[in-house]
């Protein structure tokens, strides 16, 4: 009879992999109440559960393209053209870092506080690095190209700068090119 618990099947079929289930599980238990962290958005029960303040003033960024065309979207749930926004963004955040990736100090310190990670996986590299600074305009232009169907041959990046008034409103207060992509 074999049995319901999933770890004893897992015993049974693959040593390795149960071997790497229990480090897993046994090591965040010891993360999670020995050392007070959490190690996964998994596990992180105020991932999402920190209090928004309000503001006066919102910002966000806006992609004109050719002569002046704003880079639109019929919905804010399509998925693959959020990548137009989540990318340019990481973009002009290194940029405003000197060219350095803000993942990248993350990461320097995390290895150092777990060296036998680094050593284990010397290779793994979670962020960018200017190899594939130089390589986001171009491919940011097929992207977009391929979006709106048409050439394009000028990209340029505002943050738009913007107000709630008390009627509900909006009020554009300020809209500046901090990037021209090509």
């Amino acid at each position: 009879m074999t049995s319901r618990f999933y770890l004893i099947r897992l015993f049974h079929a693959n040593k390795t992999l149960f071997v790497v289930v229990l480090l897993f599980v046994i090591l965040n238990l010891i993360a999670n109440f020995v050392y007070k962290t959490e190690q996964t958005p998994l596990f992180m029960w105020d991932l999402y559960s920190r209090q928004i303040h309000e503001q006066k003033i919102y910002s966000f960024l806006e992609v004109r393209y050719n002569d002046d065309e704003v880079l639109s979207f019929p919905h804010t749930w399509d998925e693959p053209q959020k990548l137009f926004f989540n990318t340019i963004d990481y973009f002009i955040a290194m940029k405003r870092n000197n060219d350095n990736d803000p993942f990248k100090s993350y990461i320097d310190t995390w290895n150092k506080n777990h060296p036998f990670f680094k050593k284990i996986l010397p290779g793994l590299k979670f962020y960018n690095d200017t190899t594939e600074l130089k390589q986001f305009p171009a491919w940011y232009k097929r992207y977009l190209q391929q979006y709106v169907k048409k050439p394009v041959y000028k990209i340029y990046v505002y943050e738009v700068k913007v107000v709630y008034l008390d009627s509900g409103e909006v009020e554009k207060l300020s809209s500046t090119l901090i990037y021209k992509l090509l």
